[in-house]
């Protein structure tokens, strides 16, 4: 009978790791990782969503839809330029702040709860500083990282615009919910900024 205690509670505990371990399993819209793209669209919309990426173009195809979803009110999926499979190596998903930075604080605290309880045996990071794509410094982001096992991450991040950068570009504050394959992930430290 001790036997099959322990055989059960090891068997418990390796699935549990598992799990928690396993990008593919944390989706947005739906769509994980390693997912084909075109299980959730067509070629003809996929060249009506086709966005220029500036630093990323080289060797990423960036594609983003608006969404009616309870969620999101807006999605961002990268694939590799030369992948014909379309399989997924990002996916952001946009939450709307309602005009109040502070609503955007207090989601990202509920989803980095539901994420830290998914994925608890990843390395966790926080990293707040201003966004270097806004020239005038008044723009912060705090970003909210999950660095798995297999080193590909999930995470948050709140982007809270400076008033010049928003009246020029037309930018609101947001919140991102995100996930990156390890390939991507890479790519962001080593080569994209």
């Amino acid at each position: 009978m001790n036997r099959f205690i322990l055989i059960l509670i090891l068997t418990l505990n390796f699935q549990s790791w598992t799990v928690a371990d396993d990008i593919r399993d944390f989706q947005i819209e739906g769509m994980s990782i390693g997912d084909s793209l075109l299980k959730f669209y067509d070629i003809q919309k996929l060249d009506k969503i086709k966005k220029t990426n500036d630093f990323k173009k080289k060797i990423h195809n960036k594609y983003c839809d608006d969404t009616k979803s309870n969620n999101y009110f807006h999605i961002c999926i990268f694939t590799l330029k030369k992948d014909k499979k379309f399989k997924i190596e990002s996916i952001a998903g946009f939450i709307d702040c309602k005009n109040d930075i502070s609503f955007c604080y207090k989601k990202q605290k509920e989803i980095d709860k539901s994420i830290k309880k998914l994925f608890q045996s990843a390395k966790r990071d926080v990293y707040e500083y201003k966004h270097s794509g806004d020239k005038t410094g008044n723009t912060k982001e705090k970003d909210i990282v999950y660095l798995l096992k297999s080193k590909a991450e999930v995470g948050t991040a709140v982007i809270d615009y400076g008033i010049e950068w928003t009246n020029d570009e037309g930018r609101q504050d947001h919140l991102q919910v995100f996930v990156d394959s390890k390939k991507y992930a890479k790519f962001l430290k080593t080569s994209a900024w």
